[in-house]
């Protein structure tokens, strides 16, 4: 079992949505950012799907699955951390997001 399909950054929904409608058959619970679970929700049909902020109520669920929590809040620190980089790269050094992403130390798509 793969615990992590993908690492990518995009500041277009549609490609979001793509990359989540791709990966959404190999889905057994995904964890979304808490303003796109909506969105990001409706995609993953057959999967539980959890919003970043709710994790912690969700703990049994999670173990229920097999998944130990600290596992899912290691692979949401490194989402966490990329996303930081990626939005001082942009804000705070007027970097493009294609420059970026061909920079970024995780990047890969299974």
């Amino acid at each position: 079992m793969n615990a992590l399909l993908g690492i990518g950054m995009t500041n277009y929904l549609g490609v979001l949505l793509d990359r989540v409608e791709k990966i959404s058959g190999k889905v057994l619970i995904g964890v979304a950012d808490d303003y796109l679970i909506s969105i990001v929700g409706n995609k993953f049909r057959e999967s539980i799907v959890i919003a970043e902020g709710s994790l912690r109520r969700h703990k049994v669920v999670l173990e229920d699955l097999g998944l130990k929590p600290s596992m899912v809040y290691a692979l949401l620190g490194i989402a966490d951390t990329l996303l930081a980089y990626t939005r001082i790269q942009i804000e705070e050094h007027d970097k493009k997001l294609r420059d970026i992403r061909s920079k970024l130390p995780l990047r890969w798509h299974l």
